[in-house]
C-alpha cells in the first residue's frame, strides 16, 4: 500500500479532480471519491497486537533509503531511534 501523499509507483501525490455544473454537484462528486478512497485505505490497513513502533518506522524508512546518500541514511536511522525512544519503546544501544 502506498504511503499517504504518494501514488502506488512511489511517485508524488495523485491529485483528485472533479468537474460539475454547480458547486453542489462538485461537492457531491468529491464526497463520493473520498468515500471510495477511504474504503480502499481501510481495507489495506491491517495491524496486529504484535506490531511495534520500531517495525512501523522500519517499514516506513526501508523503501526510500536506497536512493539516499549514506550520511542521510545514517541521520534518518539516528533520528528514528530517538523517535522510538520518545514514544515508549525501549532503546537498544544508547
Amino acid at each position: 500500500m502506498p504511503g499517504r501523499g504518494f501514488a502506488p509507483e512511489g511517485k508524488r501525490r495523485i491529485r483528485r479532480k472533479v468537474t460539475g455544473r454547480t458547486k453542489t454537484e462538485v461537492k457531491n462528486k468529491l464526497k463520493d471519491k473520498l468515500k471510495a478512497f477511504r474504503c480502499v485505505l481501510d481495507a489495506g490497513i491491517q495491524s496486529s497486537p504484535s506490531d511495534t513502533m520500531t517495525g512501523s518506522i522500519e517499514d516506513w524508512l526501508t523503501p526510500g533509503l536506497t536512493r539516499l546518500s549514506p550520511s542521510t541514511v545514517a541521520n534518518y536511522r539516528y533520528l528514528a531511534q530517538h523517535a522510538v525512544c520518545k514514544l515508549g519503546q525501549s532503546c537498544c544501544g544508547t
